[in-house]
């Protein structure tokens, strides 16, 4: 048994406060010879699960506690009293009563005590005062600021509140940091601080040394125990420069800034024989400590699982008998050869299935009663059931697929059966890991199905999970640097050496110890050494909260009969749990993921759309997603999306190598989607080529054993799918599909001790049932697994994927005007996606109407047969609300006549000219009169209309005239237009691109269509088509502009976008090149450029690397172009040329000498043609010879 126990301790979850890391605050406590430590954060108890754990691992008792903040009033009254906002007061749960009423307290205090901090007052105190022990805390406690000031009568008031709400309980604590026995400051530590904190310092200890005495006093006056602790922030005394340092970040300040705070003098981990000396007088106190660590029991952080009550259960069953009555329903509608059974019983219901689904639901069913999941399901499918209802589009990603139980609940949309999926890989009594159904929902309406879990299972029992966001070595580097007053253009640079791995950025120290540039560069500047040993100290830590972007926690009760939770700081309707989801999973909590999925969105829209112009519902449950049916039971239009590589707006399906792969491969079957879902990622990705060939019989299938290939037949002889490692387990080594997908996991995780057992046990089974093979051929399929199983992929994910996908093509492929406009309208506010949409677009043979108020509603519209109109509510600064007052008026009354007629109707209280100025630059109200005269005339409009309004109010004609049929119609005249310069092309332009994000009415390329029949010059869409290395010429424009600098000698470079007519691709400019061009002005965005680069290849991504660039605006079409047919086979494509060659009525001429006949002996003719429509290059574009 230790001489002392820490009751008084700080984490680093008392953000930009504490510095003790969880783990070496065990070490130090172990190393001291202490049996038990406390946590004591600021108004939190974020750190207690880790806390609680790791107290395990070390063998050394956790103390659970909190440091609270206490009103000096009523919790409620939001302001001072007599200069105090609040003090602090230290509680320390007892047992499990008192936890859960620290977590009452802690909840209650963020909920309805927040003045500046969380803060509780006496009458909460009192109700939740079981099971705590109280201290008066440090200098801020209500008794020493009391004290501190000579105010004793109030002191003691509040001694007689505390004591009298915990009786003994409570204890005064007594803290020596910087004292020593009797009471004496150190003044040789003072002399040691920087002279700036000395004066400073020594204040605080003679308020300290005060504190204490009369404490001391109290303590034998009232028979109160007292009870020394140190108040510990930090591990060591000489981190105590380093806290200052996260006081600075956290406030702002630079070390040197006389108002920033200072580190607090000893408040660390001392140990015993420190504690020893300094209170030597009065060892009681630390005695003391001992006795309140024996009132502690065990605390249990949770009870056993927590799942939400699903409330519809009927009052004479159970969950199980309701999960289970629910999913036989579900399996009639599915399954059942005669579905219209009237009121059937479940043993009715299964007379009518088939075999193998009945055998199926009963063991998993049974699976799910024996793991305690019924309400979890019935929940998740009330949830699914409440959005299919609402119209919600939704689907699930994940192994839930994999479950006949969530497909017949509603949960899942596709069919496990049919798909081979394995339910053991979802959920498995050999793997106690709860289920995870991640939830798709359309992005647009996401808040509404959280709405409804609020509604139904309790506005208090719905929580979002917090995160932590770390002070990781970039962020560290540049937050010390600010805070030491170190050139920030020297600690940019050093933040940017810092190598990140998979997402992971390298510690200081390992970035000194393996990158001799960082390490030289640091080595170089005393400052930057002193910034490394700071940075290395706090590198890690927890910098501020925020919240998952999905998570969310579903409890039986209110959320703080569990754990504490709090108020988002950015939307203070959102309750937010202050346990992480790492805990939340790890304790057995149930975590529902809402997941927002722009995809589900388009599909939503899409419909919309459809049902709206063509009088159709589209139900995409019916559309038929199952695997390896004939591919006449598909819808062709479909897989001619995925044949021709037109997958834009296909989920997961979009990227230029995905789309090549799609081309060569020509799939017929959602087998074959769901393999390129699956494969499209590094490891698998090798296998494409191959899958490729073998598909469309160039190669055969090659499998290690025949007895391989039940289980990789679906693809082809490769391995991708995690659930063939399950079945090849189970059926050469023997397992079962549960101690399969345990040694998937231990595969997955290196756990050698697990895969050294199940390795004897597979090879033994194989050898003994499989006497044909010797041990040799068990060793070489064991050897397979392991890299399959890192990259093996989930089969019912990539099925889920799959199915979205098909929905995607289904509705591409056959109402693609519907469906470019939906993802025009999903894409609103992403400029990048936009581009690449309206290219889309165009390339389907759709224009892109400009928006136009007597034409254009909220959003994005399929306009007739081939058009989309552009939405009001896509220009910046017209908001929704009056983009629908727009609306609404119009369709009232008719069409807007001119300016004055739209702003008078409008009204000037729901348009502002800031509004009308945006309407009338994106060419909105073009067919009033030119942008520049309607804007010229904007105020006198709006002021006549204000007038106007103000007359009408007071009951007086003014400029109102009535019709003659007085039928309340106004009848506003035009306000003339003035002499002015009408609008350029250029800054119609410009205002188009700053007010929608991209060209309308016209574009800067529109002009250099000719572009792709010069030599070496193509489209930025056929960068795919071109070899690496190869010379390319282009016009285009840039986007996307960043500037970066290189590792070795930080030169500066480009990193960039050129966008064209046709689409995009992505660009770098190299230090030698980045360096001429810039000065002269050429890497700039808004205008076209010549481009002349060569191809790279990376990764199976293509772009351009940039040598040289011209301006482009004075560039001509040429004179003549050279087209050459000797190889042309294809007679469809020589007409096309032959009817374009001999149109009449072009414009824009230009020679076209055709060489034609044989090789060897060549002919040709002339013929003066159009180059620059859209029509002339997509046909003589093929033709074209380029030297």
């Amino acid at each position: 048994m230790s001489d002392f126990v820490h009751l008084h301790v700080h984490t680093q979850y008392s953000l930009l406060d504490g510095l003790n890391r969880t783990d070496k605050l065990f070490t130090k406590v172990k190393e001291s010879g202490m049996d038990s430590v406390a946590i004591t954060d600021h108004g939190v108890l974020y750190g207690v699960p880790e806390f609680w754990k790791m107290s395990k691992d070390f063998d050394v008792k956790p103390i659970i506690g909190c440091e609270m903040y206490l009103a000096p009033k009523d919790m409620g009254l939001r302001q001072e009293v007599d200069g105090i906002r609040y003090y602090h007061l230290l509680l320390i749960a007892k047992n499990d009563v008192g936890y859960r009423n620290l977590i009452k307290l802690v909840t209650k205090s963020h909920l309805d005590g927040m003045y500046y901090k969380p803060r509780v007052d006496l009458e909460l105190l009192k109700k939740h005062s079981e099971g705590l022990i109280c201290t008066s805390a440090c200098l801020a406690g209500p008794l020493s600021r009391h004290i501190v000031r000579g105010e004793y009568e109030k002191a003691e008031w509040w001694l007689n509140q505390l004591h009298g709400i915990y009786k003994d309980d409570f204890y005064l604590e007594i803290q020596r940091n910087g004292i020593r026995c009797e009471d004496e400051i150190d003044q040789k530590l003072i002399k040691s601080l920087p002279i700036s904190e000395q004066e400073d310092q020594l204040e605080t200890l003679k308020q300290q040394v005060k504190v204490n005495q009369k404490l001391y006093d109290y303590s034998k006056q009232f028979k109160i125990p007292i009870v020394a602790t140190t108040d510990a922030h930090f591990l060591d005394a000489e981190d105590k420069d380093t806290q200052k340092v996260l006081f600075c970040i956290r406030d702002g300040k630079m070390i040197d800034d006389p108002t920033a705070m200072n580190g607090y003098v000893e408040t660390y981990i001392k140990t015993p024989e420190e504690l020893k000396k300094d209170f030597a007088d009065i060892p009681e106190v630390l005695e003391e400590t001992l006795k309140i660590n024996e009132k502690i029991e065990k605390i249990h952080l949770k009870p056993d699982r927590v799942q939400p009550h699903y409330w519809n259960v009927p009052k004479d069953s159970t969950a199980e008998q309701e999960l289970k009555r629910q999913v036989f329903e579900g399996a009639l509608n599915k399954y059942a050869k005669d579905k219209k059974l009237d009121n059937p019983s479940i043993d009715e219901i299964k007379k009518s299935l088939p075999e193998d689904i009945v055998k199926q639901l009963d063991y998993e069913l049974m699976v799910i009663a024996k793991m305690g999941y019924n309400d979890y399901f019935l929940v998740v499918g009330d949830l699914m059931q409440f959005a299919r209802k609402a119209e919600i589009v939704v689907g699930v990603r994940g192994s839930a697929a994999g479950s006949l139980v969530s497909y017949c609940l509603g949960i899942t949309n596709v069919d496990p059966i049919q798909w081979g999926l394995v339910f053991e890989r979802f959920l498995n009594l050999e793997r106690a890991s709860p289920p995870d159904i991640d939830m798709d929902i359309q992005d647009d309406r996401r808040e509404e199905l959280i709405d409804y879990a609020r509604e139904k299972y309790g506005e208090d029992a719905v929580a979002g999970i917090i995160t932590f966001g770390k002070l990781a070595t970039k962020a560290a580097i540049r937050d010390v640097a600010r805070v030491m007053g170190i050139d920030l253009a020297v600690a940019d640079t050093l933040s940017k050496k810092v190598i990140v791995l998979f997402g992971k950025p390298y510690t200081f120290e390992k970035m000194m110890g393996e990158d001799p540039e960082f390490k030289a560069m640091v080595d170089a500047d005393p400052k930057l050494q002193q910034l490394g040993e700071t940075v290395k100290k706090i590198e890690g830590l927890n910098r501020h909260t925020g919240v998952h972007a999905a998570g969310y926690l579903i409890t039986p009760g209110p959320v703080d009969e569990y754990m504490a939770y709090q108020k988002d700081q950015k939307d203070p309707k959102l309750l937010v749990t202050q346990m992480d989801g790492t805990w939340i999973d790890k304790l057995d909590f149930m975590k529902f993921d809402f997941l927002g999925l722009r995809t589900l969105t388009i599909l939503k829209d899409c419909i919309l759309y459809i049902e709206q112009r063509h009088r159709v519902k589209i139900d995409l449950s019916t559309v038929n997603v199952n695997p390896d049916e004939p591919p006449e039971e598909y819808d062709q239009n479909a897989f001619e999306v995925f044949r021709n590589g037109e997958t834009i707006g296909v989920f997961q399906f979009e990227s230029p190598p995905m789309q090549k792969y799609l081309m060569e491969l020509q799939p017929t079957t959602m087998g074959d989607i769901c393999f390129m879902a699956a494969a499209y990622r590094p490891g698998p990705m090798a296998y494409i080529p191959d899958y490729i060939k073998i598909k469309n019989g160039k190669k055969n299938a090659d499998y290690l054993i025949p007895e391989l290939e039940p289980m990789l037949k679906a693809t082809l002889g490769f391995p991708v799918y995690q659930e063939q490692l399950l079945q090849i387990c189970m059926t050469l080594g023997g397992f079962t599909l549960g101690e399969g997908d345990v040694i998937r996991n231990a595969l997955k995780k290196k756990q050698l001790d697990i895969l050294k057992s199940k390795e004897v046990d597979f090879k033994k089974y194989f050898v003994e049932n499989y006497p044909q093979y010797n041990e040799s051929i068990a060793s070489e399929i064991w050897k397979q697994l392991e890299p399959f199983a890192s990259y093996g992929f989930n089969k019912a994910h990539a099925a889920s994927y799959a199915a979205v996908a098909y929905w995607c093509a289904y509705l591409k492929g056959n109402y693609p005007l519907e469906f470019v406009t939906a993802l025009m309208h999903a894409d609103l506010e992403s400029t990048d996606r936009i581009v690449i949409d309206v290219q889309e677009a165009k390339r389907l043979g759709y224009e892109v109407l400009q928006p136009n108020i007597n034409k254009s509603f909220v959003y994005f519209y399929p306009e007739g047969e081939d058009g989309i109109r552009f939405g009001l509510g896509a220009i910046k600064n017209v908001g929704v609300k009056l983009c629908k007052k727009i609306i609404k008026e119009r369709e009232e009354n008719g069409e807007y006549k001119h300016f004055d007629d739209f702003v008078q109707r409008v009204g000037t209280k729901n348009i502002n000219k800031r509004s009308a100025e945006c309407l009338i630059k994106a060419g909105a109200l073009d067919e009033f009169g030119d942008r520049n005269q309607l804007l010229q005339i904007l105020n006198e409009v709006f002021e006549k209309a204000s007038r106007d309004e103000k007359a009408q109010e007071v009951g007086q004609a003014g400029l109102f005239s009535l019709g003659e049929e007085h039928d309340g119609t106004v009848h506003v005249d035009a306000t003339p237009f003035q002499s002015t310069t009408l609008a350029t092309d250029r800054e119609k332009l410009d205002w188009e691109r700053d007010l929608m994000g991209i060209y309308v009415s016209t574009h800067p390329l529109q002009k250099f269509t000719w572009a792709p029949l010069m030599e070496q010059m193509i489209n930025a869409s056929d960068i795919q088509d071109r070899k690496n290395k190869e010379t390319i010429k282009l016009i285009g424009m840039f986007s996307n502009i960043k500037i970066v600098r290189t590792k070795a000698k930080q030169e500066p470079m480009a990193l960039l976008t050129i966008e064209d007519l046709t689409g995009t691709c992505s660009a770098v400019v190299f230090p030698k090149a980045y360096d001429s061009l810039n000065k002269l002005g050429l890497i700039s965005e808004g205008r076209p450029f010549l481009i002349e680069g060569v191809v790279n290849v990376r990764d199976d991504e293509k772009s351009i690397i940039i040598n040289t660039i011209e301006p482009a605006g004075t560039m001509m079409p040429p004179k003549s172009i050279t087209l050459d047919i000797t190889d042309v086979t294809d007679k469809t494509m020589l007409e096309k040329l032959k009817d374009f060659l001999f149109e009449e009525d072009k414009e824009n001429l230009a020679e076209a000498v055709i060489y034609y006949g044989q090789k060897k002996e060549k002919k040709s003719i002339k013929r003066y043609t159009d180059i620059s429509s859209e029509k002339a290059v997509t046909v003589l574009s093929q033709f074209v010879k380029k030297g």
